[in-house]
């Protein structure tokens, strides 16, 4: 087998691929998740719905794209398939070569995934058809210093979820050439030694380079939308200073995540501001944490009036994943005594709880602290038991991530977990280690029983339903249905 370190990132690359890819051969691919709120992405690039994710072309211009239409397959040429070897028949009947199965086409069913019976053989679609240039760690310097900011993404022609987002960079680029923030291509079947420096562990991946320094992976959604309005952000003040009741009041649901300070000139707390702003800048490269400050003492007074903080100088940060679910958090800043600053705001500008896809997988593996999984049916009301589940999640912060699924869509997963009945909600922890610790089916899923799980398992009061495996075995437990 592998060697051991070699062996568990192939475990990660393969869950982030389990989740890419649906869960299951069968099952369709889940592409970029969708459902509410459409975690990781901006609510003001979200605003648009799937006109945002078009990039402003509508449905019929995609369609028109040669590239789209290369791998259109008409009606009474269709054939429904599982697994890429099902194609083998079919491809040779065409005179085609490396025929795979896939969900059809790049449109809806490219965001939001597709059932069995949606799987079709088809030619393998095009890659690397989106992109201002092409990049390898020959011409990384050149064009890192031509370009003072880039984002570059690492895709392979061996990854097939990565080409379902090739339209999000073709449909982007020119937006992003426009604002003079370039979106370069790396091979990486080509470019193994330079996408290991660059510390890629799972594709697709885009990485932000300003001044030729890599400052991180990208987090936000993989759509035109979302890369544009990323851009803009980069390009703006990192503190927008806020100069009216009204604009502390659009700033503070305009997006996920909205940070505002409320310093006095007059009361002295230069250190304070100062320490705001270097928290400020640590979160520059974040795709969706925005900063703000109010310096004059009446709108600070109006503020506190409305119980947004206790007194100044405060610190307000607002969570807006869900219309529905807005979360507060405020602090006083000199009553800050265990954490700086920045590491009180940091640990407030994630969601509590978020589903888990394959374009968030990598954040959540980036914690390196354990994952539970919540398994859900999304035609169900799950609102009681994400209402406690979140609970939880407040209580353990920073602890433990918590993350829900689609139960139905991701069965394999749930039984690679060790939730072997249909039963939902189902819960279990995310280990790298193989050893399971499925919730038990017949307890209620309620804040104090998954509080009681999550407090044993921490503790080591939880024993696992099964002996660690090797790296192997759990490679193969998380790969054994995916296409690699």
């Amino acid at each position: 087998g592998p060697p051991k370190t070699m062996a568990k990132l192939l475990a990660v690359l393969c869950l982030a691929c389990c989740l890419a890819a649906g869960g299951s051969s069968n099952e369709g691919r889940v592409g970029r998740g969708g459902g509410g709120g459409r975690p990781g992405e901006d609510s003001a690039s979200a605003a648009g719905d799937m006109d945002g994710f078009l990039g402003g072309l509508s449905r019929e211009d995609r369609l028109k794209d040669p590239l789209v239409q290369r791998i259109k397959v008409s009606r009474e040429d269709e054939e429904q398939c599982s697994r890429d070897m099902d194609c083998d028949d079919w491809c040779k009947e065409r005179s085609r070569e490396g025929c795979i199965c896939r969900c059809k086409g790049f449109l809806e069913d490219a965001v939001y995934g597709c059932k069995a019976e949606n799987m079709v053989c088809q030619e393998p679609p095009y890659p690397f058809w989106g992109g201002s240039f092409n990049m390898t760690a020959k011409t990384f310097k050149s064009k890192c210093k031509k370009h003072p900011i880039m984002l570059v993404a690492f895709t392979a022609r061996s990854c097939r979820h990565c080409v379902d987002f090739e339209p999000a960079y073709k449909w982007a680029t020119p937006q992003l050439d426009e604002l003079g923030i370039p979106l370069a291509r790396v091979d990486v079947d080509v470019e193994k030694d330079f996408s290991r420096d660059m510390g890629i562990s799972t594709m697709p991946a885009v990485k932000v380079v300003e001044n030729c320094k890599d400052k991180g992976l990208y987090k936000g959604y993989h759509s035109p939308s979302a890369f544009v309005s990323y851009a803009n952000k980069l390009l703006a003040n990192t503190v927008t200073t806020l100069t009216s009741v009204e604009e502390v009041q659009d700033f503070s649901i305009k997006h996920n995540v909205s940070v505002i300070s409320f310093f006095s000139k007059a009361d002295g707390y230069e250190d304070e501001e100062e320490e705001f702003r270097e928290a400020a800048e640590s979160l520059r490269f974040s795709n969706n944490v925005y900063f703000a400050t109010v310096k004059a003492k009446a709108i600070s007074s109006h503020f506190e009036g409305e119980k947004w903080f206790k007194k100044a100088p405060a610190i307000v940060v607002f969570r807006n994943f869900d219309l529905h679910d807005r979360d507060l958090d405020s602090v006083v800043v000199t009553e800050l005594a265990d954490m700086s600053v920045q590491e009180w705001i940091s640990k407030r500008t994630v969601r509590l709880v978020d589903e888990v896809t394959g374009t968030n997988f990598a954040y959540y593996e980036s914690l390196r602290i354990p994952m539970l999984l919540l398994f859900v049916n999304k035609t169900a009301d799950n609102s009681a038991v994400l209402k406690d589940f979140k609970a939880v999640a407040r209580f353990y912060q920073g602890k433990v991530s918590f993350g829900y699924l689609d139960g139905r869509l991701h069965a394999t997963r749930k039984i690679a977990l060790g939730l072997t009945d249909d039963l939902l909600p189902a819960m279990a922890f995310n280990t790298l280690t193989g050893a399971l610790y499925p919730f038990p089916s017949w307890k209620k899923l309620d804040q104090r029983n998954i509080k009681e799980h999550v407090e044993g398992f921490l503790t080591g009061r939880l024993q696992p339903s099964q002996a660690s495996a090797t790296d192997e075995e759990v490679l193969l437990q998380q790969c054994v249905y995916v296409r690699l």
